[in-house]
């Protein structure tokens, strides 16, 4: 054997062992982090999602699930209509007020259980008021993570009014409902909704794979991942999906973007009273909003000044919108302030058990001082029973 041939044979032993040290080092970490840390897996719903062609995309039909992130664990479940909830009978049952709940992620609250979900709480607390008055009360729940007014609309010509709703609830989010238009360049991949992707080439597959793979199945990794989003986030190399424009004093760059969301508003206000169905709008905050420390640390990491801040903007400029259109609306902003509790998760960035419960026991009083809420209760209590039309097919 020749003496390149040795020092070739002993580099490639060398490589080996520091390979295997490697290995072994990453298994005892893994271990470690399980142990000490015990985070919870990055683990998305599979299979939750389903392409729509009006929508983009919805809820499967009938899923059963869980919804893995390092701050909750929680169960997925939604009936045959897409909706996430327990089962609701296809027609609407006699003697049965129904209220229909439009929303994005806040809505569709996929970080909580159904049980610990504002949807479910607002419903429990609103069955008093109907089983006093000898009815029943159904709260569907419609929200779909990622949505914005133009979704709701369409949801609600498209299914919606077709359960027969007796209120229409939507819930708002200021945080980035100006900018959540439908978009049709979702396809689902592996089962998890993903949006097309230019680059298709087999490594750019493969990276997207191992990520995925990884947050499923090693706490290192997702301990490390989100420590290092973390670090980047604070060194302002790594923007946050909030709109800088949400928040400053100078929306004037933004100006169409809510015009666009009022006409959607509007559209929602004429189909609902050209069928004598109330409906109530709720202006949910977004953590900076509600937080003064969060939003004076995202001012320094992206260099503008409190100054130019204006956290009360959203739910002015909808209020007087819904001031002219006599639209009950309730903005959450000013209720969250003083609670005086975090009411988000930190990494999550929406609303933790007590976010889910004071956002119940706020619109359940919001919509039990309602005089057409009042109204339908007492119309309902002496309405003798009726057949009712046959609800709609479940969505394909």
């Amino acid at each position: 054997m020749t003496a390149m041939a040795k020092r070739l044979k002993s580099l490639a032993i060398n490589l080996l062992l520091f390979g295997c040290a490697c290995l072994i080092a990453l298994f005892i970490a893994e271990g470690l982090v399980r142990i000490v840390v015990k985070p919870r897996l990055d683990i998305p719903p599979r299979n939750f999602y389903q392409i729509d062609p009006d929508l983009g995309y919805t809820h499967t039909s009938n899923y059963n699930g869980r919804r893995v992130r390092p701050e909750f664990d929680v169960k997925l479940e939604t009936n045959a209509f897409g909706l996430r909830g327990k089962p609701i009978a296809k027609e609407k049952p006699p003697q049965t007020l129904r209220i229909l709940l439009l929303g994005d992620s806040f809505a569709e609250s996929a970080n909580a259980d159904l049980e610990a979900s504002f949807p479910y709480l607002l419903e429990q607390d609103l069955r008093i008021d109907a089983t006093a008055k000898g009815l029943r009360l159904e709260v569907l729940n419609a929200g779909v993570g990622g949505w914005g007014p133009e979704h709701y609309i369409t949801y609600l010509r498209k299914f919606g009014l077709a359960f027969q709703p007796d209120i229409v609830l939507v819930a708002s989010f200021q945080g980035n409902d100006l900018f959540e238009d439908i978009r049709t360049d979702f396809v689902i991949e592996d089962g998890y909704l993903t949006r097309k992707q230019q680059n298709t080439s087999l490594k750019s597959r493969a990276v997207r794979a191992i990520n995925h793979a990884l947050k499923r199945q090693s706490a290192l990794y997702v301990v490390l991942k989100a420590r290092l989003e973390n670090l980047l986030w604070h060194l302002g190399l790594r923007p946050y999906t909030l709109p800088r424009e949400i928040l400053a004093k100078d929306d004037s760059a933004i100006m169409k973007r809510y015009i666009i969301t009022m006409s959607h508003f509007s559209s929602i206000n004429k189909d609902c009273r050209d069928r004598d169905i109330p409906w109530f709008l709720v202006l949910i905050p977004s953590q900076y909003q509600v937080e003064d420390e969060l939003l004076k640390r995202y001012s320094e990491v992206y260099g503008f000044s409190m100054d130019d801040v204006d956290i009360e903007k959203f739910g002015r400029r909808i209020g007087r919108w819904t001031v002219k259109e006599s639209v009950p609306v309730l903005n959450l902003l000013e209720p969250f302030r003083r609670y005086g509790k975090p009411l988000y998760y930190p990494m999550d960035r929406h609303l933790n058990p007590d976010g889910h419960r004071l956002t119940a026991a706020l619109m359940a009083k919001f919509i039990r001082n309602s005089p057409s809420y009042q109204h339908l209760l007492m119309d309902m209590a002496k309405a003798p029973t009726k057949k009712t039309e046959p609800a709609p097919a479940a969505p394909e």
